[in-house]
């Protein structure tokens, strides 16, 4: 079954030069269809063509960006406790639409615990219109393969990582990471740190992602740690993010993440820390980028959150996807060369682009390896796709730089913007370049000063009026365009 999606389409700034026309397009897909329209969309393949996620009614879809369909995928028809379910989770999608997740199995027939025949929920791979059960480790008689899933597959297909049980080498019931290839024929679990001291904490680790070769997997793990209080001394167990290159586990900080998120290339990893915030608190969501290759975090962000979840990162680690928790509520945060806003204010300053009326809560779930993919959920109004009631879907976000001769970026050689006593100054270096508009966003993202139609090559504003703070400065040339921060002091 196939079903089309809904377009919105904005064309955020065209420059007209010399040496050619430069545009910077945002597009913005809601999915639409019935079971698409209250489901979850889970991930995006590296190269950005296929999106998956899970249906409101337990079956799965597969997007594919570039035809601009959709597809329902169906589990097997069988007996769960009684009943007929063709359950599929989407978790993970390929580069070439490969899908991972779970299933309910119908070669593993088993009477429930209502006494009722039910098939066991397992982790599969979807190829083909084929559906594969993974191989399990057989190293256990306490081995639960209910607790299983594969969370993670690599951009070449050929690897798959998530999480099982199993006894050895550690007590029973431990969470073990693992890491399928030969189709899901063959499994290795992943390197994990003993924590004997502990047992009764829990113990174990689990896989999320894993890059397009297959030999960087990032995810948690358990590591031991003594507490001394007044209640008493005691050997607990601390969650932390970790990276596991060649099957060799690092770990890279404390925090209770759930989410570790590896580039398609194997060298960055975002993920968070540990901390505290402005009022002294504790936090768990400080975000950083990992680098492989000088084993060292970079980009660290001053800013705590309650939780952060690093949910995409590209090739060159420039940018970060992260969902962040603040007080009470959850928002898409931008990690774009190290500077953090919301997805809305990344989109309206660097793109001139809002979100189209109507939706909100705007939740990213991955992005491509470019970073010109993003995708995700939203809450849409009653009425939507016939909804009685507010209701989430799926979105894809599209941006990009589409140059029809040459791609023309100014740099502060070119343009200079600098603020002093109140006043803002822009300027022209070399006296060429002729300012055609100017913005002036606040740190929230509400635009507070704008001029059209300058045509000189230099400005000066005024900003005695506004409260000192962090501002940003949009400016557009004959030329290109201009991004930057300034501090207004008083």
């Amino acid at each position: 079954m196939k079903k089309h999606f809904t377009h919105f389409i904005i064309v955020a700034l065209v420059l007209v030069s010399q040496v050619g026309i430069s545009q910077k397009k945002a597009q913005f897909t809601l999915l639409e269809g019935q079971g698409i329209i209250g489901g979850v969309i889970s991930s995006i393949s590296s190269n950005g063509r296929y999106a998956t996620g899970t249906t409101s009614s337990d079956n799965s879809f597969l997007v594919d960006i570039v035809a601009g369909t959709t597809t329902i995928i169906e589990g097997p028809e069988v007996l769960r406790d009684g009943k007929v379910s063709k359950r599929f989770a989407a978790y993970d999608v390929s580069n070439d639409g490969t899908i991972v997740g779970t299933y309910y199995d119908p070669n593993t027939t088993h009477i429930g615990s209502n006494g009722a025949e039910s098939s066991r929920e397992m982790p599969c791979m979807y190829k083909d219109g084929v559906f594969t059960t993974l191989a399990k480790l057989e190293d256990s008689e306490y081995f639960n393969y209910e607790t299983s899933n594969a969370s993670g597959i690599s951009g070449d297909g050929n690897t798959i990582v998530g999480i099982t049980e199993s006894s050895q080498p550690y007590a029973a019931g431990t969470s073990t990471a693992v890491a399928w290839r030969d189709n899901g024929a063959s499994i290795t679990a992943l390197e994990q740190v003993p924590t004997p001291n502990a047992t009764s904490a829990g113990q174990g680790a689990n896989a999320w992602s894993v890059s397009d070769d297959g030999r960087v997997a990032a995810g948690w793990a358990l590591y031991e740690a003594f507490v001394s209080s007044e209640y008493g001394d005691y050997y607990t167990n601390e969650k932390s993010p970790v990276v596991w290159h060649d099957g060799v586990i690092t770990r890279l900080g404390t925090s209770h993440v759930s989410s570790v998120f590896v580039s398609a290339n194997g060298k960055y990893v975002g993920a968070s820390d540990l901390g505290v915030d402005a009022d002294g608190r504790e936090v768990a969501g400080i975000p950083f980028i990992w680098s492989l290759e000088e084993g060292k975090k970079f980009y660290p962000i001053n800013e705590g959150f309650k939780s952060a979840n690093v949910l995409g990162i590209t090739d060159d680690g420039s940018r970060a996807m992260i969902v962040a928790t603040r007080q009470s509520y959850s928002s898409t945060v931008v990690l774009d060369n190290g500077e953090l806003s919301t997805l809305e204010n990344f989109l309206k300053i660097n793109y001139d682009y809002e979100i189209p009326d109507g939706a909100s809560y705007i939740a990213a779930r991955g992005m491509s390896a470019d970073g010109n993919t993003i995708v995700g959920q939203c809450l849409m109004p009653a009425g939507y796709g016939g909804a009685v009631r507010e209701v989430l879907t799926g979105f894809i976000l599209e941006l990009s730089d589409l140059t029809s001769i040459k791609k023309v970026a100014l740099t502060q050689t070119e343009v200079s913007v600098a603020v002093n006593n109140s006043i803002l100054s822009i300027a022209s270096l070399n006296g060429t370049e002729r300012i055609e508009s100017m913005r002036v966003y606040a740190a929230g993202g509400n635009q507070i000063i704008s001029q059209e139609n300058i045509n000189s090559t230099n400005l000066d504003v005024n900003m005695s009026a506004y409260a000192a703070g962090i501002y940003v400065v949009r400016v557009v040339t004959d030329k290109g365009t201009l991004a930057k921060k300034i501090v207004l002091k008083k």
